[in-house]
């Protein structure tokens, strides 16, 4: 439902990592990106809210259940955006990413930085 409401969106961030076992924690607000301007809204079913990432930065999503969702690699990216940290182990050990991070697409994580032109997602 949220991404209909502030259009175009799609769920992403620590809250769609933590949906797939990334993380160990269960994270409640939803967060979607979207280029349009930061966005928090309060339905019946609970708090959304939306990061702005740069247009360019709009990809790396699939539908899924008719919601559009950012595959892993492009959660991981829009997280790190959206926290504006850099790329390291320290900042991994910090989030405590799970063994399902080992699943990760490399391939296409290192395309995905290199595609939304970032300095510090490409390191």
């Amino acid at each position: 439902m949220a991404t209909h409401i502030y259009r175009p969106a799609y769920a992403t961030g620590l809250w769609r990592l933590s949906h797939d076992g990334f993380i160990p924690e269960g994270v409640t607000v939803p967060t979607f990106a979207t280029p349009r301007p930061n966005l928090n809204v309060t339905t019946k079913f609970g708090p959304v809210e939306y990061r702005q990432i740069p247009k360019n930065a709009f990809f790396g999503y699939t539908r899924q259940n008719g919601a559009l969702v950012a595959k892993p690699e492009k959660a991981i990216l829009d997280f790190l955006w959206f926290q504006n940290v850099e790329w390291n182990k320290v900042e991994l050990a910090r989030w405590r990413f799970q063994d399902a991070f080992r699943q990760i697409d490399r391939t296409r994580l290192v395309g995905y930085a290199a595609k939304w032109g970032d300095p510090r997602l490409i390191r």
